[in-house]
């Protein structure tokens, strides 16, 4: 299930998780865009490699390996 939770507007403290999501965005995908003209193309590629492939420092692990874990799966091939 997922919780609705209403915080209140212009008050970027209470929306930790949103403001780093749109940091990394920016800081990482549109950036790109400056530099390579095809970035725009490959949109899916990148918000697959975000939440399966990149390392995060967060939970020390990449997304995909800690989901599936929490999952018990323990072979995937």
């Amino acid at each position: 299930d997922i919780d609705v939770v209403y915080i209140p507007p212009y008050y970027p403290q209470a929306k930790g998780k949103v403001e780093r999501c749109i940091r990394t965005f920016v800081e990482e995908y549109l950036r790109l865009q400056k530099v390579f003209d095809s970035v725009a193309d490959q949109t899916e590629d990148f918000v697959y490699w975000i939440n399966n492939s990149r390392y995060h420092l967060g939970i020390y692990g990449y997304p995909a390996d800690v989901y599936l874990r929490k999952q018990n799966v323990t072979d995937v091939t």
